[in-house]
């Protein structure tokens, strides 16, 4: 599901969530400006949000309750098999598992019925609002976020077929900004999932997202935390799958002896134009094409869309079993889609990715709730500058669950973030015009309003927010309400 600030997952042609971002080519239409207009002057959605939260201020009689046990990592990561992104459990849903209808679906017929609906507000506090046609990244001008998804899946036991899995999965997004969506309706994941010889090899295939099966930039590693600041794009630019906009997927994974694994996934790229040539190719969500399209912002075609392949091994030594948790995944992507370079503004330049990525649980305090503590965490990432925008990312962390024994279900991050641009983009244009890059501070607090209801503040400054141009430096107040059924 797409989580938490969802915007912060561009493709090659757009920017950081609640970050900026480079102003795209796709023009909006009469409809999207005049909601934009309305957006810019009511501030309905962010006082509904900021009264909403202040529940979040009186502790809740069942977070002060004597803690109980967490869930196992088969119950928090069983509902979507073969992820490495942890769901809530069904007792952290708005229906939870006593619910009966629920209840009978998962025990007479195998099937889970989940649901998240989160809306986001983003805006710069340091400069005023700007017209429309000039807005260069979410919060430039208010912007809103509103998406909802519906997820379905089945056990197929009944067909003699032990550990597998079948995902359907649709949502629908809008937004006050439509580069900063794009807005969509469309079906998000159509998969099968099937494990062999205990789990130990596991096989996922169909039309998902890439972003939730590898790498995991979610900071915590939950789709509830809602961490912002993660400003690393580079993998969507390389090609990644990520919703609203899924693509087709083979995944393979291995467990291996002492915490050891490794996964392996083949994948069509995503358009060489990013997310919104993605939107652009792809309405429902099914495309499966390559083949090419006219690049009217730059007067070229592109040479289709094609395999990506990525490559990954990690060590996750899990906090279930273990006093502290430590995981960290080094990983290869290498895409042989034709991308546009900037040396010769042509479609003859393929791209890939190393990056490596590692997480370090330091305290435990609460033997009762094993996730619960202090971690601390890194991110380094490379690509080539010829044909990404950016193409360095260094990322320090560090992340509280359960900070305060009256509130164990909130949750807060510190992210540090610095994102190098290509020296490409500007060569040959005057010096001392353009940001060489971005340095980001972003603190986030998420507190937890009621059983499956969060409200999550963040205040990001960003120095040179923007390849390609000087901007003035910017301090984006984002907040955001995520309710999970």
């Amino acid at each position: 599901m797409n989580l938490g600030f969802a915007v912060a997952k561009k493709a090659a042609s757009d920017l950081p969530s609640f970050g900026p971002s480079a102003v795209c080519a796709s023009q909006p239409t009469i409809l999207q400006y005049n909601a934009a207009r309305l957006a810019r002057h009511s501030f309905l959605p962010a006082i509904i949000l900021s009264l909403l939260a202040l529940f979040s201020l009186v502790p809740m009689r069942a977070q002060t309750a004597a803690p109980k046990p967490e869930p196992t990592p088969a119950q928090l990561g069983g509902m979507l098999k073969g992820q490495i992104l942890l769901q809530p459990p069904d007792s952290a849903r708005a229906f939870g598992p006593f619910n009966d209808f629920r209840k009978e679906l998962e025990q007479k017929y195998g099937i889970g019925v989940y649901a998240i609906s989160q809306t986001i507000f983003a805006r710069n506090t340091l400069s005023p609002a700007v017209p429309y046609a000039q807005i260069a990244y979410p919060g430039n001008d208010n912007f809103y976020q509103s998406s909802s998804y519906l997820t379905l899946t089945y056990d197929m036991h009944k067909f003699h077929l032990n550990d597998a899995q079948l995902v359907l999965d649709a949502g629908i997004q809008k937004v006050s900004w439509y580069p900063g969506g794009p807005e969509s309706l469309d079906f998000d994941e159509a998969t099968i999932y099937k494990g062999f010889f205990k789990d130990n090899l596991q096989l996922k295939a169909g039309y998902s997202s890439n972003a939730e099966e590898f790498i995991q930039m979610r900071v915590g590693g939950m789709a509830n935390n809602g961490a912002a600041g993660v400003l690393g794009v580079l993998p969507y630019n390389v090609g990644m799958s990520n919703k609203p906009q899924q693509a087709p997927i083979f995944n393979i994974r291995q467990n291996l002896p002492n915490h050891f694994y490794t996964k392996v996934g083949f994948q069509r790229s995503y358009s060489p134009m990013g997310s919104t040539g993605e939107q652009g190719q792809d309405k429902v969500g099914f495309r499966f094409d390559p083949g090419p399209v006219f690049d009217a912002a730059h007067g070229v075609y592109t040479k289709g869309d094609g395999l990506l392949t990525i490559a990954e091994v990690d060590y996750q030594k899990s906090q279930y079993k273990n006093p502290t948790a430590t995981w960290i995944r080094a990983g290869y992507m290498n895409n042989r889609t034709k991308y546009r370079s900037y040396l010769t503004n042509q479609y003859d330049t393929t791209n890939y990715l190393y990056y490596l990525v590692g997480d370090k649980q330091i305290t435990q305090p609460d033997p009762a709730n094993e996730r619960h503590g202090l971690f601390v965490g890194g991110s380094v990432m490379y690509t080539p500058p010829a044909v990404n925008k950016y193409y360095q990312y260094y990322e320090a962390r560090a992340y509280y669950s359960g900070p305060f024994k009256s509130r164990p279900g909130d949750f807060f991050s510190l992210v540090g973030a610095h994102s190098v641009y290509s020296p490409d983009l500007t060569k040959g244009k005057p010096a001392g015009m353009f940001s060489s890059g971005s340095w980001a501070l972003t603190p986030t607090y998420n507190f937890k309003l009621f059983k499956s209801g969060y409200w999550v503040n963040a205040a990001g400054y960003t120095q040179g927010p923007v390849p390609g141009a000087k901007y003035r430096n910017t301090l984006i107040y984002n907040t955001m309400l995520m309710v999970f059924f």
